[in-house]
């Protein structure tokens, strides 16, 4: 997850307010939903019901630690031939790489939890936030004129 906290003053300052309604729109692979936001809570209910339905949809799982490679310690590395070297510097750089992965997902699915749990509206729309980049799962607020 990002390192930034998105606070509920700030998401009802840009997102939400009676003045200027918008139309949170969620892109799907078939289709798109559309939900009316008019204030904070409709925001925060909206993420919510986004969050249960990309579970029911499986876009969220728990994460499995990968596999490691089998690593060759530090002191043998210093001797072995050029090539055995960065075959093992590599191993290692790919085994931290996916340790790192790993942790990121597990305290996203740890703060999915939380949201289904607690019903927390705010962390459930950080979760989109942070999640917009992902396939089928972007997002956009657009305003809507009333007359």
């Amino acid at each position: 997850m990002k390192d930034r906290t998105l606070t509920r003053k700030h998401l009802e300052n840009r997102y939400a307010n009676a003045k200027w309604p918008k139309l949170l729109i969620l892109k799907d692979k078939h289709e798109s939903d559309h939900y009316l936001i008019n204030d904070i809570d409709a925001l925060l209910r909206a993420a919510l019901i986004v969050i249960n339905q990309r579970i029911e949809q499986r876009y969220f799982y728990e994460p499995k630690p990968e596999k490691l490679l089998e690593e060759v310690p530090d002191d043998v590395i210093d001797k072995l031939p050029e090539a055995m070297k960065k075959k093992a510097l590599s191993d290692k750089s790919s085994n931290k790489y996916a340790d790192k992965r790993y942790q990121r997902e597990l305290e996203q699915w740890q703060t999915i939890q939380r949201v289904i749990t607690e019903k927390d509206g705010l962390a459930a729309f950080q979760v989109i936030d942070d999640r917009k980049d992902h396939e089928y799962e972007g997002w956009s607020l657009e305003r809507i004129k009333i007359p």
